[in-house]
């Protein structure tokens, strides 16, 4: 028997399709407090999911959203799919060509495993639609259509099925469909329904494990990561893509102690989101911070947060030039600006750092020398900068049309699960936008090797890092769980008042910076050498000469 189908979010009594014979079953409203059950065969239990996953909207659980709307207003385009529509958000706006596409692909993969799908969907709908926020108005029917249609559409780009069709999307169109899919918050599926579908086709496989090895290939071909094959620590099935994604940008922060023989004695602390675990208080009650972040601290739940796992910075500390970071008092960076704190309570002082310094100033002020850092063992990722004594080491950036989609999205991510996942990436794109805000930074840092970009010119790039992080906060700026780059950015500064730094680098600047200014002042001191010399031999015969 057939029953009237309700929507997402109403309070009317809504039927599910049922096999010839069954009862009308009683579905109730998904994510209220009425009654859920599932279609079901002849003979099983009615199975209720009325508030299956509905407490799962908490601060605790990653959830897939909208981002916030300041955020999103600065470049809606970041977020919007250019191509191919995932899940509920952009649905409306997907084009027929699209719908059609997906219906093939869904189609063609399931065959005869359409009807146990949808069954076993049905049964996570509570679950699912706990994870979205702000659900548009759908057919229970249209919603389980959707999961399944997208989640097919979804698999078969990023896994290998042996026996079903391989998807190949149109000439042109392959960048901006793995765009959509692997780096828009708003684009996404959990990562239940990838999985119940996985399973399905390949029993005893793990969805994060296959789709994480097209994830790898696809960060490596755009030079976001080094690629080499490394356990991660996901202790539960990612929430969705993007959250495997953010899981590759996970900052490893130890320190180096030339002065100590021993290893120092740790102590444990629970680890989630960005916590690190740290050393044992010494007798001036000062902590000193090692040990690792920790690639996923919670379980991710959607395919971006997927990609995230593999962007792994590995960050140490000297500790011959500073064995402790200095004390600093809580601040927030909000865009450029720096939100000055309480005040230290032991010595009732505030060392002001300010913000980042531009890529000119460091190389100015500071004889600071910028080089690029290759991918090898210990540099994992873009997000791998550090800093050895006069030089820092950036690894090499390439920007194109996806760079700041991918890096805005990343940002969003961390916004919503703040506390769960940490904000790596939001420390690196602080850094960059300040380091490079101007055309005379992006030159210096193109002509080091450490920025390329297809773009028309310099002040593009520019505008583009000043653009990333327009109505962004990093809260606590000071605190290293926050921003893993915070002991560089103090060494910079150091480095930067150091009266013989600031000498020496406006030396170099000005008289080495480029090759043919370097050439001109050798040229000059030979000149000069020579001169010099002329002179004293001069002296000398002179000399001779009123002796005898």
């Amino acid at each position: 028997m057939s029953g009237d189908a309700g929507t997402i979010g109403s309070s009317n009594r809504v039927t599910t399709p049922t096999e010839a014979g069954e009862e009308i079953i009683d579905a109730g409203t998904i994510g209220s407090s009425n009654r859920v059950t599932t279609p079901t065969e002849a003979g099983e239990e009615i199975i209720d999911t009325g508030t299956a996953g509905t407490s799962s909207n908490s601060s605790e659980h990653v959830v897939i959203s909208m981002a916030r709307p300041p955020f999103r207003a600065v470049n809606q385009d970041l977020f919007t799919p250019l191509s191919v529509s995932i899940g509920p958000y952009h649905r409306a706006t997907c084009s027929e060509r699209w719908k059609q596409e997906k219906q093939r692909v869904a189609k063609a993969t399931l065959k005869s495993l359409e009807h146990q799908l949808r069954q076993q969907l049905w049964k996570l709908v509570g679950d699912v639609k706990a994870l979205y926020v702000g659900l548009p108005n759908m057919e229970l029917d249209d919603f389980v259509t959707m999961l399944l249609e997208d989640g097919c559409y979804v698999l078969t780009t990023f896994a290998k099925y042996h026996e079903f069709p391989v998807v190949i999307q149109p000439r042109g169109e392959r960048n901006t469909v793995v765009r959509d899919i692997m780096y828009l918050l708003e684009n996404q599926l959990p990562m239940i329904v990838l999985e119940e579908i996985h399973r399905c086709l390949t029993p005893g496989r793990s969805v994060v494990e296959d789709v994480g090895v097209r994830v790898r290939e696809l960060l490596k071909e755009q030079l976001y990561i080094r690629g080499e094959k490394r356990p991660l620590t996901v202790p539960a099935a990612p929430c969705h893509l993007l959250q495997l994604v953010h899981s590759y940008f996970q900052p490893s922060i130890s320190v180096n102690s030339g002065e100590q023989s021993e290893p120092p004695q740790l102590e444990r602390r629970s680890a989630t989101g960005s916590d690190v675990q740290e050393g044992t208080q010494d007798r001036d009650n000062t902590r000193r911070r090692v040990g690792r972040w920790q690639r996923v601290q919670a379980a991710p739940c959607q395919l971006l947060q997927l990609v995230r796992t593999y962007f792994q910075p590995s960050i140490s500390v000297n500790s011959g030039e500073q064995s402790e970071p200095p004390q600093l008092e809580r601040r927030s960076a909000t865009g450029s600006d720096v939100q000055e704190g309480t005040q230290d309570r032991e010595d009732n002082t505030r060392r002001r750092v300010g913000r980042w310094l531009r890529a000119t100033e460091y190389s100015r002020h500071g004889n600071v020398q910028l080089k690029p850092r290759e991918f090898k063992d210990g540099v994992e990722s873009i997000l791998d900068v550090r800093l050895e004594g006069s030089t820092l080491w950036i690894p090499h950036l390439r920007i194109d049309s996806s760079t700041w989609t991918i890096l805005r999205n990343l940002m969003a991510l961390e916004e919503q699960t703040a506390g769960t996942v940490g904000s790596p990436v939001t420390a690196y794109c602080l850094f960059m936008s300040q380091l490079a805000s101007k055309a005379e930074d992006i030159e210096l840092l193109r002509r080091k090797g450490i920025v390329e970009h297809f773009w028309g010119n310099d002040e593009e790039v520019a505008q583009g890092f000043a653009d990333l992080w327009k109505k962004v906060v990093l809260d606590d700026v000071d605190n290293v769980d926050s921003n893993y780059l915070r002991d560089t950015w103090y060494l910079l500064h150091d480095r930067c008042e150091s009266v013989g730094h600031n000498c020496w680098g406006s030396f170099r600047h000005i008289y080495c910076g480029d090759s043919m200014r370097f050439l001109a002042f050798v040229t000059a001191g030979l000149l000069f050498a020579l001169q010099l010399i002329q002179v004293i031999l001069a002296g000398f015969s002179l000399r001779q000469q009123q002796g005898k």
